[in-house]
């Protein structure tokens, strides 16, 4: 069983909030707040530090665990959903350009 377990509540401010807990022998613990915040970094650099470190021996429960409560999310369909299908209409029409400017015909067997 995966100690690990996290859920989403959404607080109706336009804030969500994300819990995560363990349970290690039996006792049942809660992650430290962790408040998102950004900095700039110049262009090209390299982050100082990662925004949230898990040891290697817990990162698959973790990470399974959070791939549960994602799979479980009643999301909306991404924004990459729709990116996606304005990237495949793109192609096909910068195909049919190449295609015309090569010269070459369409045919009923492409």
């Amino acid at each position: 069983m995966n100690p690990y377990r996290i859920r989403f509540f959404d607080d109706y401010s336009g804030s969500v909030h994300i819990v995560i807990t363990k349970v290690t022998n039996g006792r049942q613990y809660i992650a430290k707040e962790i408040v998102l915040q950004f900095e700039e970094i110049p262009e090209g650099s390299f982050f100082k530090a990662p925004t949230l470190r898990i040891n290697w021996h817990d990162s698959k429960d973790f990470m399974a665990a959070l791939k549960e409560a994602l799979d479980g999310e009643k999301l909306p369909p991404s924004a990459l959903e729709g990116e996606l299908k304005a990237t495949k209409y793109h192609l096909e029409d910068m195909r049919k350009i190449v295609d015309g400017y090569m010269g070459i015909e369409k045919t009923n067997e492409s």
